[in-house]
């Protein structure tokens, strides 16, 4: 059987592998904010991204904007 992907491949050591790359794919880093089992609690979650990012977004309009906002963005959510 020829395997999907390998490292030799990648490394150009090897021609046997359907894929030369590996890839993640789509990446959102959101999944610990968007799913849930729970649904109340996924809803507390969501509720509080948007409570956290509403805040920044109006921390941010009444700030002078001197700031790099890479420097002035509350890292609580990612």
């Amino acid at each position: 059987m020829i395997p999907i992907c390998s490292k030799d491949v990648k490394a150009s050591k090897s021609e046997h592998a359907i894929f030369e790359l590996f890839s993640l794919g789509v990446v959102s880093t959101r999944d610990g904010w968007a799913y849930d089992i729970d649904e109340n609690n996924l809803s507390k979650k969501i509720t509080y991204f948007f409570d956290i990012y509403n805040f920044e977004q109006s921390r941010w309009q009444a700030s002078d904007k001197t700031q790099q906002i890479n420097n002035f963005v509350n890292r609580e959510i990612k």
